[in-house]
């Protein structure tokens, strides 16, 4: 009696023959948001940065002991905490690159040269990030790339890192941008010394021009003066 009553309606199916779903989850890889379950892209963004984040929190550490130790009267404990912070601080820095190159590199090994996604990013490592493809883009007469900033309603450092990287690229001479193309959350950056590829084309085709026609007014003059 007691049995019947407790059961509920999803072991009665279960009993019935029917299996349980699978709860296997398999990792979410960068950039694949219709994977789930599994770890979101965030998730996965601050694994790649925890190493980082150990130093910075050990920075911290040594730091708040070192401003302890001077008020105590330890001056000499003081300073050797004090260089065991920067040290901290110089290894936290360099993780954070490598763990922004290791982001970078999952979400953009598909997408064209002329593309850049910025996701997952800080400001820091973005701007650095959008120099380096901006001078590149420019030595390899680009004449239109898009860069994916995201559209910033996530979180209060995604809405920085849209404004600061427009406020960067505005300070650039020579480009055009357009906002919120070809999707939300994109610019893409038009370079005015490169011409676009249909002017290339035309002006290929005017260099020609020329000569093609001096040779048809040289047949004309040859057939009316028996040159």
């Amino acid at each position: 009696m007691g049995n019947s009553s407790s059961s509920s309606p999803a072991a009665s199916k279960y009993a019935a023959g029917k299996q349980p779903p699978d709860r296997t989850q398999r990792p979410v890889q960068f950039g694949d948001e219709n994977q789930r379950p599994g770890p979101t892209n965030e998730q996965i963004w601050d694994t790649a940065r925890g190493p980082a984040q150990k130093e910075w929190d050990a920075m911290k550490s040594s730091y708040d002991a070192s401003q302890k130790a001077f008020r105590s009267g330890d001056r000499s404990g003081a300073k050797a905490l004090s260089v065991r912070g920067a040290a901290h601080k110089a290894q936290a820095e360099k993780l954070e690159m490598t763990a922004s190159d290791e982001i970078f590199s999952k979400l953009n090994s598909h997408r064209p040269s002329t593309e850049i996604d910025l996701h997952g990013q800080r400001v820091d490592a973005a701007l650095r990030l959008v120099e380096k493809h901006m001078g590149l883009w420019r030595r390899q007469g680009v004449w239109r790339a898009v860069i994916i900033v995201g559209r910033g309603n996530h979180s209060a450092d995604g809405a920085k890192l849209k404004y600061e990287v427009k406020a960067r690229l505005e300070s650039q001479r020579g480009i055009r941008l357009l906002l919120e193309v070809p999707n939300a959350g994109c610019i893409t950056v038009e370079f005015l010394s490169a011409p676009p590829p249909t002017t290339a084309a035309a002006a290929e085709r005017q260099k020609e021009a020329p000569s093609g026609l001096f040779s048809k007014i040289g047949g004309l003059l040859r057939r009316i003066f028996g040159l």
